[in-house]
C-alpha cells in the first residue's frame, strides 16, 4: 500500500486516484499525478515521484527567498524546484556550449567547407522574397 499522498490531480481527482493508488512508492514519497485529455478523447497521465528534503540556508538568503516567493505567490517547494531546474538547465547549456566550442577547436572547418557554406547562404538569400 502506498505510503505517500496524492497531490496535483488536475481534474479534481476523478481519474487520477487509481493511478496514484497503484503507483509503487518509496516511504516518504509523494506522487504527483498530472492528467491530460487530448482531442480524440484518450486520457493519459504522468506520475512523478516527489521526495521531501531539508536544506540549510543562511538567514539572509532565506529572507530574500521568502520575500521573492511571496511576491510571486509561490510555495517554497515551487520556488526551490524552479531554482534547481533553472540551475541544472543553465549548467547543461554551458556544458553543451563548451563541447561545441571544443569540437570546433579540435576540428576546424577547412577553406572548402567555408566556401561551400558561403555559396549555400548566398543561394538561399537570393531565393528569398525581398518585398
Amino acid at each position: 500500500m502506498p505510503t505517500g499522498s496524492c497531490i496535483g490531480l488536475t481534474d479534481g481527482g476523478r481519474h487520477g486516484e487509481g493511478a496514484c493508488r497503484n503507483a509503487l512508492e518509496e516511504p516518504g514519497s509523494i506522487v504527483n499525478v498530472a492528467l491530460f485529455f487530448i482531442p480524440d478523447g484518450i486520457l493519459w497521465y504522468s506520475v512523478v515521484m516527489v521526495k521531501k528534503v531539508a536544506i540549510s540556508l543562511p538567514e539572509d538568503i532565506l529572507e530574500r527567498v521568502e520575500r521573492e516567493r511571496q511576491r510571486r505567490g509561490e510555495s517554497r517547494s515551487t520556488f526551490f524546484r524552479r531554482a534547481a531546474e533553472a540551475l541544472l538547465a543553465r549548467e547543461a547549456e554551458q556544458h553543451a556550449l563548451r563541447r561545441y566550442i571544443r569540437g570546433y577547436r579540435d576540428h576546424p572547418e577547412d577553406a572548402g567547407e567555408v566556401a561551400q557554406a558561403q555559396r549555400l547562404t548566398e543561394s538561399a538569400w537570393s531565393e528569398a522574397p525581398w518585398e
